[in-house]
């Protein structure tokens, strides 16, 4: 660090080396500072802002004039957000009322990027427990409106149960249980905002909805859910947006454009009807009722199961099979 303890001799201290960009040649030419008035730790954090302790370590920087523009450039450009420590999984296991296998539930909290690559990242990370936790959240969310609807057509149950166990819903259940606080993650997901993204938060909630089913039973972790899930669950019929434009708005945003229903009645005078759903040129939904309306929304409602498993495929650019 000699070479910024020479600088720092000075006082004021002012720009000597050309600024990297026009931005930081505003700032350069028009601020000086009273670099003796910076405490040791001030100067330390201002250099190492835009790197790890290691790198700040293991090579030092040389710094040639004014510290305020280095910290002024620093912060135009943006530094990242800083790595949040995960909180002791003992906490999470206390507020859950269940009992969990400590090794479960670490495996439950832990992000893919905290691994390995390659077969390591699955068999190390929640993956596995996320596959398990979606088909059993699926089912007790369709046991549950089985029962308690018992006059709701198949679409309407359907509708029901995809806006109960969509990934936003999960992850606002997810939230109200702090999971983003003790999950563990690399580096890079963590200054990224990791502990807030919905497609993380609902994976963890999967995976943990698998771990307290393997360290219990079906009817323990059907209750659990049932109370995780109660606002989800609860929520007003009414207020759901009709598959229809739910599946339109979500077709427009990834691109897929409008999908397209093929509707017939099964015989000229019967008041039975059914509906297919394209989407592009593929078939993806189909539906039945004793109205037109009725059987494109069950279409519709097909459609969107379809979509909320294979989206992630989708994103990926690979070929999901229906």
């Amino acid at each position: 660090m000699e070479r910024v303890e020479e600088s720092l001799d000075a006082a004021p201290a002012t720009v000597d080396a050309a600024p990297a960009t026009e931005a930081e040649a505003g700032v350069a030419a028009s601020q000086t500072v009273d670099a003796g008035a910076l405490s040791a730790a001030d100067e330390a954090n201002i250099l190492g802002a835009r790197k790890s302790p290691e790198e700040v370590s293991e090579a030092p920087l040389a710094v040639s004039g004014s510290v305020a523009a280095l910290a002024a450039a620093t912060h135009m450009l943006g530094a990242p957000h800083p790595a949040t420590k995960t909180r002791p999984l003992g906490e999470l296991r206390a507020r859950l009322g269940v009992v969990v296998e400590p090794e479960l539930l670490a495996l439950s909290m832990t992000h893919p990027s905290a691994v390995g690559e390659g077969l390591e990242r699955t068999l190390k990370s929640n993956q596995r427990l996320e596959f398990l936790g979606d088909s059993l959240v699926g089912a007790v969310c369709a046991e549950y409106f089985f029962r308690t609807e018992p006059q709701s057509p198949e679409g309407i149950l359907t509708n029901r149960k995809i806006s109960a166990v969509r990934k936003d819903a999960l992850a606002s259940a997810a939230k109200r249980l702090e999971l983003g606080a003790f999950l563990s993650f690399g580096r890079g997901e963590d200054v990224a905002g990791g502990r807030e993204r919905h497609s993380n938060l609902s994976d963890a909630f999967e995976a943990l909805i698998a771990a307290i089913f393997l360290s219990n039973d079906w009817n323990i972790t059907r209750d659990w859910i049932l109370r995780a899930l109660e606002p989800e669950l609860t929520k007003d019929p009414t207020t759901l947006v009709p598959a229809k434009n739910r599946l339109q708005e979500r077709t427009q945003a990834m691109g897929l454009g409008i999908p397209r229903y093929v509707t017939t009645q099964a015989l000229p005078k019967a008041q039975w009807f059914f509906s297919k759903v394209f989407l592009v040129a593929d078939l993806r939904g189909q539906g039945e009722g004793k109205s037109k309306k009725l059987a494109e929304e069950n279409a519709a409602a097909k459609a969107l199961l379809w979509l909320e498993q294979n989206q992630p495929q989708l994103r990926a650019g690979a070929e999901p099979s229906f």
